[in-house]
């Protein structure tokens, strides 16, 4: 009785949350949709600050809606779930649209396309400047590691494991003309991490990405101008050591070795407990089964698996081609969008 109860009631939560939303005032929304009259509202966020009501309002009026996600920890953390019954949901992989059926039961499988992911488009298009290296005092000679931090809430004094790696070309572990270029995250505003490094070594160079972010809005994107940096970045680089996260698929991309941080320092902890979690993550499943990044699990396999990475470029290749295959599969010959409501 109680299990034969529960798509009853989940059911009828579904419907009671969508019809609070279509319920809720939102004049201005209404307003600016009535007036530019689209054919479609597309979204990658689903359900951050106001994008539910807006949705729900472009329902009523009969315009389509279309969500592409652009992350893939959307459909396993943030976002999966949703209140909102799209025409078209694009997403990068079978088991991306499997992951999202389990999410959402009620929902319209054969509105699920696999289409892979348009950011990564942008990476795999070669664009690397010559004026990048310079104008960062990056020497284009010499090998370097990119080290890509994370948001500052997500895995606060970061700097501590740039510390390892300086300390380890300071004790002639790793080469002494190995450069350490660190590519603050697009979501930090603040200075905090780049002061901190100059209390390591000035010689460290800081890579600031040209991001838009605006938090209150919960607005973020990238500028045309850090394409070609980022692109060059991830081009000229001997290896990336960063924190699991989806800089690992953009490095696959430019076949970028990648080292994963997977243990504690001292001080303040990540944002879950554990920078291991990351990596056993539900998102990161192919990155493990692939092996397309290295976990480093202590201090000194960091710096000897760096080392592997300064001796040969295309160490992982094949792992890193296995992850992009299985992370941005598409499909062709998909239906229509179906009509609206």
């Amino acid at each position: 009785m109680a299990l034969d109860a529960v798509p009853l009631l989940y059911r009828a939560g579904s419907r009671l949350e969508m019809g609070l939303l279509r319920r809720q005032p939102a004049s201005r929304w209404t307003a600016l949709l009535e007036r530019l009259q689209p054919d479609v509202m597309l979204v990658n966020v689903p359900r951050a600050g106001v994008v539910p009501l807006a949705l729900s309002k472009a329902a009523l009026l009969g315009i389509r809606t279309v969500l592409l996600y652009h992350t893939w920890k959307d459909v396993v953390v943030a976002s999966g779930r949703l209140n909102h019954r799209f025409d078209r949901i694009g997403v990068w992989n079978p088991l991306m649209r499997q992951r999202y059926h389990q999410q959402n039961p009620l929902l319209p499988l054969d509105r699920v396309e696999i289409i892979g992911c348009a950011h990564f488009d942008v990476v795999a298009t070669p664009n690397i400047s010559s004026d990048v290296l310079p104008a960062l005092r990056i020497d284009p000679a010499r090998p370097f590691i990119l080290f890509t931090a994370s948001a500052p809430w997500v895995v606060p004094e970061e700097e501590r494991y740039i510390q390892l790696i300086w300390d380890a070309i300071q004790d002639g572990r790793l080469p002494r003309d190995l450069q350490i270029v660190v590519r603050t995250n697009p979501m930090d505003q603040g200075r905090e991490i780049v002061e901190r490094i100059k209390v390591i070594s000035a010689e460290i160079i800081v890579a600031p990405p040209d991001w838009r972010w605006d938090k209150p809005l919960n607005w973020c994107f990238q500028r045309p101008s850090d394409v070609s940096l980022y692109n060059t970045l991830l081009r000229t680089a001997s290896v990336n050591v960063s924190v699991p996260s989806t800089v690992t698929l953009e490095c696959a991309i430019a076949d970028l070795p990648v080292v994963n941080i997977g243990f504690e320092q001292a001080g303040a902890p990540p944002m879950n407990g554990s920078i291991l979690k990351f990596w056993e993550a539900d998102f990161y499943v192919e990155v493990r089964e692939t092996q397309a990044a290295v976990l480093a699990q202590d201090p000194e396999a960091l710096i000897t698996q760096i080392v592997a990475a300064l001796k040969d470029r295309g160490v992982g290749r094949t792992n890193r081609q296995q992850l992009i295959a299985q992370q941005l599969a598409s499909s062709r010959g998909n239906p229509p969008l179906p009509p609206s409501g």
